[in-house]
């Protein structure tokens, strides 16, 4: 299949796996939490939300294999007495799958052996925050993070409890007065923990910021201090930032005043001045972030009128150009990768739950080796086709077009890059194209004009 301008390979799907935009389950009428997305070596991702459908107030696992489109297998987990919440997956490093549901008074525990199939009971693990992320510590101990359900409910609160439910009691501690409904985010940083959330700077302002804290890698975790905190003022939106970790460190990423999407990396105990992700299409929202076992960062944000976009980095201080992945305007959303670039982000959308694939990104390039030629004369136009980290790609096919029609087809050599010979009769746009792989997007170039003078007439 060749990939071509306004198709879906052309906003950088890959071709190889049918529709880049599935449906996964209809939502039902109440449902409205956001859902929580892991994606595992090999591309199969879970997903995890609540619906109101029968079962009444199920918390939903889906399996999503890699190639599939549908939930292979859905498991249905029945919350406690207060419903479904917040659900969360994280992965221990035996390999466990747990499923937390963060109500509106406490956060219960169900942990899965066979990857999702089921679910043993759950168990409630603290009657102090409402976790809205998890991250599961060395020690087997579980870090919490979400807001608390007290008079104090929109400040961040964290607390570091047995997945037993022993420590149910604990009652951490909260740092600063937060926003209603904010996301919380948690990263592991070598021994030291990381927690975000958003707050008002003041009493007396709606202006926003994040806020954040360091855990020192020594003291009681469920005393603040044990903990370096800080706040970020460009981050001045009420959709709050979210924190990815993995090889390329701790990096937060959400949106300034202007609805930009920016995103500052972790140095030490404190988060550096924030970069600019950058995003034309227009103002930006609901911003999240993920980082696979490879260092690959992918931020995920919505835009009015244009859908869901993406951009990728591997330092979290230089981002690739934003591209389109899904032309509809949904809502929450979450996103996750495998170490080859494939991944699935997974929307609330507009009466149903939405999944959205992600590739591996390339850059493919057009360049002619003459600008002018004169007519009747031959142009070499050499195209260049690189992976995320600037190398090249090998065996790839790239065809070459001009306006509807393609001229040719050759795969790229050794160094990523295939010549074409052109004689245009006129001045001429070419455009190439990649049609992607499984896991690779596809790619098509802007035009490239050759230019075509009329040769001097010869003097008498």
């Amino acid at each position: 299949m060749l990939a071509l301008p306004g198709s879906a390979a052309a906003a950088g799907a890959g071709p190889g796996l049918g529709d880049p935009f599935f449906t996964l389950e209809k939502l039902v009428s109440g449902a409205t939490s956001n859902p929580d997305v892991l994606v595992d070596a090999g591309g199969a991702a879970t997903v995890a939300f609540n619906n109101y459908a029968v079962p009444s107030g199920t918390i939903h696992v889906c399996s999503v294999p890699f190639a599939a489109t549908s939930c292979a297998r859905t498991t249905n987990v029945v919350p406690g007495p207060d419903g479904a919440g917040v659900p969360v997956l994280a992965r221990t490093a035996a390999g466990a799958l747990l499923l937390s549901n963060g109500t509106a008074n406490y956060t219960e525990l169900f942990t899965s052996t066979d990857d999702g199939a089921t679910f043993g009971p759950g168990v409630r693990i603290s009657s102090y925050t409402n976790a809205e992320a998890v991250l599961p510590l060395p020690d087997g101990n579980l870090l919490l993070v979400g807001r608390g359900n007290d008079a104090d409910a929109n400040a961040m609160h964290v607390v570091v409890v047995p997945p037993d439910g022993s420590g149910v009691g604990t009652p951490g501690w909260r740092f600063r007065g937060g926003l209603p409904g904010a996301s919380r985010g948690v990263a592991y940083n070598g021994g030291r923990y990381v927690v975000s959330s958003a707050s008002f700077v003041s009493s007396a302002t709606t202006d926003v910021q994040a806020d954040y804290a360091v855990y020192s890698g020594s003291g009681n975790p469920n005393d603040i201090a044990s903990w370096t905190t800080g706040s970020l003022p460009a981050f001045d939106s009420t959709d709050a930032p979210n924190l990815a970790d993995g090889p390329a460190g701790v990096v937060m990423v959400g949106l300034d005043d202007d609805g930009h999407v920016i995103a500052s990396k972790l140095s030490g105990s404190a988060f550096g001045a924030p970069v600019r992700v950058g995003d034309r299409a227009g103002k930006a929202y609901l911003p999240n972030v993920s980082q696979d076992s490879t260092g690959r960062i992918t931020a995920v944000w919505q835009v009015n009128d244009v859908g869901l976009r993406s951009s990728t980095s591997f330092d979290g201080i230089h981002w690739s150009a934003p591209r389109t992945l899904n032309p509809d305007r949904e809502f929450d959303t979450d996103v996750a990768t495998a170490p080859n670039g494939t991944g699935l982000a997974v929307t609330r959308g507009a009466g149903a739950y939405l999944a959205t694939r992600v590739y591996a990104g390339v850059t493919l390039t057009l360049a002619p080796d003459k600008q002018t030629i004169v007519r009747g004369a031959v142009a070499e136009l050499q195209a260049k086709l690189v992976d995320e980290h600037g190398d090249p790609i090998s065996g790839a096919e790239v065809a070459l077009h001009k306006g509807k029609t393609t001229l040719a087809t050759s795969k790229t050599g050794g160094d990523g890059t295939v010549v074409f010979e052109v004689q245009p009769k006129r001045t001429t746009r070419y455009r190439a194209s990649y049609a992607g792989t499984e896991v690779r997007a596809s790619y098509v170039t802007g035009k490239s004009k050759v230019k075509v003078k009329r040769p001097k007439k010869p003097k008498k």
